[in-house]
């Protein structure tokens, strides 16, 4: 029998590298298909604004948002500057500032809590004694007297007391309820956690909690707190974007207990401009791209009042646009545990082996000499002891994951560059090794921890950096550019190459700040984005589109339009090309690396990019082809003519 080509051998290791993948990829795969939800969410203040605007009573107000697609109500734990303020029927303020004489003896800077129901006064003690221990209470014709053993200055930017008029309103209407406890601020988080307790026993509709203001409740001590919250299976929102300190410790604490949100805050609306259609975008966006479960909306308070029929539209508007990707309202639930499989630590090792193979025979040559057994025990271990290994051992796991992305993007993209003769047949096969390296990393990675962004993935800045310095130097070993290494680093720099090196490095530079960076983004590139989301429901990446595809169908026109060997100038431009053409495989392993995005979406993605990349690029192949010929003919009119 022929023993097959090695070409044919390493592309049978990356099929069974995907195959020995797919256990891996089951949990993951069963929890997106059959958890296709997410939940709006609004804040109890904010709807009553806006019923007193539209002159309605709050329960008729909460019945047409839950029509248009209102799923859930956030409750605030509310703050002595708004308890000061008149969020409750209760007057907050320092002793002295009372009117008649109260508490003899005591610090004129203590906080005193006064109301004239006694109904308020029974619902206000417990909560007032769970967080501040030592309260001092006095009765008097004038009402009910609290002082907490605490400045009155010290409260401002601390929680106080509960929305306990949300609370009574909400206690007997089935509504899913996310708790936002306020900043502890000095107290101890024992102490905190008595009133959120008190708080749930009063309402079981609360399913999670959301820390509000500067830095989460609890923070320097939250071990408390995790554990009451595991204790009771509550989960903790995870706001996309913020560096509220002690928000990500609290959210390992919890895990899995965590759920994703997303919210726009005023100030952002401003210093963006951003338009209501805008944000109801990228609410839509949020759910379907990065899988994040929970939409907290705002009234556009830059807007004209009344704001009711607004946010009624807009509620609507995102409910049909998660409607349309299959995405259905109502309370999600916590991604389930799962361990990362064993099969999927021999696909990656077995996936990595085998790029690096592939890489080997394009810089020294393709030999079909059948590998010896010798080899194949080699192999075989390091797959069986690499795959355990990197299961148990994170940094590892990070180092082979980013040399799979990093080798498998490379050897992608010069794969697909080397089959400029069948130009089709190349770039399916560029695209197949890039998807299976997808597959993998997606199996390896693609557990709750990554899901959640709890950890993230070391590779993608490398994946995108790393292939164009390989495919530059596979030209400069395999003589595409005319001089070998010692020929360059031996001889001065021509000034074009000083040029071509720097704006490299500056196009390096951005492209690794943009990595997930939107405010980087140009707003022409917003656009387009926006343009590609609602015409393909999934956009592809602009680098994939614009740069990497383009290039790539750039090289097989420029390969056959010149075909022998060219000047020092033209190989220069022919290296660029090849290097600009590895942005698209890097890109397309990088998409898989997201591991918050649904894969199916993520394979959509990618396809996208390769058909919409393909079309420009062949346009752009086009334009140069009739260029070169159309300069070759003058040339030739012009010498006939001389």
């Amino acid at each position: 029998m022929k023993w097959p080509s090695n070409q044919r051998l390493l592309a049978a290791g990356l099929i069974l590298a995907t195959l020995i993948a797919l256990p891996g990829l089951a949990p993951r795969l069963r929890f997106e298909r059959s958890h296709r939800e997410a939940a709006t969410v609004v804040s109890y203040r904010d709807v009553l604004l806006m019923a007193e605007q539209a002159s309605l009573p709050v329960e008729k107000a909460f019945d047409r948002l839950r029509e248009a697609g209102l799923v859930a109500i956030a409750v605030e734990e509310l703050t002595g500057e708004e308890i000061a303020g008149g969020a409750l029927p209760l007057w907050l303020g320092p002793k002295e500032a009372l009117a008649f004489s109260a508490f003899e003896g005591k610090r004129p800077d203590l906080a005193v809590v006064w109301t004239k129901s006694e109904q308020w006064a029974n619902l206000i003690r417990p909560y007032l004694t769970d967080r501040f221990g030592g309260v001092e209470s006095h009765k008097a014709p004038y009402g009910w007297l609290f002082l907490l053993p605490v400045s009155y200055s010290s409260l401002m930017k601390a929680g106080v007391l509960p929305d306990l008029e949300a609370a009574l309103f909400l206690k007997k209407r089935n509504w899913p309820l996310v708790y936002r406890p306020a900043p502890s601020m000095g107290i101890p988080t024992e102490a905190a956690v008595k009133p959120i307790r008190r708080l749930i026993e009063a309402l079981p509709q609360i399913r999670a909690i959301s820390p509000k203001g500067n830095v989460a409740v609890g923070f320097g001590d939250l071990d408390p707190l995790a554990a009451f919250l595991k204790e009771k299976g509550i989960a903790v929102t995870q706001v996309e974007f913020s560096r509220q300190p002690g928000l990500n410790p609290l959210i390992w604490r919890t895990s899995p207990y965590v759920l994703s949100l997303h919210s726009v805050t005023t100030d952002e609306v401003i210093s963006r401009n951003l338009t209501r259609d805008t944000i109801v975008q990228r609410m839509i966006r949020a759910a379907a791209e990065r899988s994040v479960k929970l939409l907290l909306l705002r009234p556009y308070e830059i807007g004209a009042g009344p704001w009711l029929d607004s946010f009624e539209e807009d509620l609507k508007a995102i409910a049909r646009g998660l409607e349309l990707r299959g995405i259905s309202l109502y309370w999600p639930e916590t991604l389930p545990s799962w361990p990362t499989s064993y099969w999927s630590g021999f696909a990656i090792v077995l996936a990595t082996l085998t790029v690096s193979l592939m890489l080997w025979q394009e810089f020294f040559g393709r030999r079909d000499a059948p590998p010896s057994r010798l080899f194949w025990a080699g192999f075989l271990a390091f797959v069986a002891i690499g795959g355990v290994l990197i299961v148990h051992v994170s940094p590892a796991a990070k180092v082979i994951g980013a040399l799979c992305a990093v080798l498998g993007a490379s050897a992608a993209a010069l794969v697909a560059l080397n089959g400029w003769e069948r130009p089709i047949g190349g770039i399916l096969k560029g695209i197949g090794i890039a998807v299976a390296i997808g597959l993998v990393l997606s199996s390896f990675f693609g557990t709750p921890l990554y899901m959640l962004r709890l950890q993230v993935f070391s590779g993608v800045k490398a994946t995108l950096l790393l292939p164009p310095l390989i495919v530059l130097a596979h030209a400069i070993k395999t003589r595409l550019y005319p001089e070998g290494f010692r020929e360059i680093m031996t001889r001065s720099p021509y000034w074009e190459e000083i040029i071509v090196l720097a704006a490299l490095g500056m196009a390096a530079g951005v492209m690794a700040l943009r990595s997930g960076n939107v405010s980087l983004v140009p707003s022409w590139e917003v656009k387009l984005r926006d343009l590609f989301e609602q015409t393909l429901m999934v956009r592809p990446r602009t680098k994939e589109i614009l740069l990497g595809y383009p290039a790539l169908w750039l090289w097989y026109i420029w390969a056959r339009l010149f075909p022998g060997e060219v000047d020092r100038r033209l190989a220069m431009y022919s290296v660029l090309i090849r290097m600009a053409t590895s942005v698209a495989f890097a890109s397309a392993v990088n998409s898989f690396c997201h591991f918050h995005t649904p894969l199916t979406l993520t394979l959509w993605r990618v396809f996208n990019g390769l058909w919409v990349g393909s079309l420009f690029g062949l346009f752009v192949g086009l334009l140069l082809w009739l260029v070169v010929k159309l300069t070759a003919k003058f040339r030739i009119q012009e010498e006939g003519e001389v």
